[in-house]
């Protein structure tokens, strides 16, 4: 698929975007909810992590 500048632009941002709601998935949302078990904030800890590099990596190679 060839895309111009201005799409890789987006597709990059749409997915940086995608990685920062994980990251608040993982991370910022269960600091407001509360930690009621630690093996289900372990579980989304390492889901949001993993999503977050690979979305994170997708947006790095719209950016070249």
């Amino acid at each position: 698929m060839n895309l111009n500048v201005g799409q890789r632009q987006t597709m990059a941002d749409f997915y940086s975007n995608f990685a920062l709601a994980w990251i608040t998935f993982g991370l910022v949302s269960p600091v407001f909810i509360g930690i009621s078990n630690f093996q289900i904030f372990t579980i989304k800890l390492i889901v949001a992590m993993i999503s977050t590099v690979y979305f994170l990596s997708i947006a790095l190679k719209y950016k070249k």
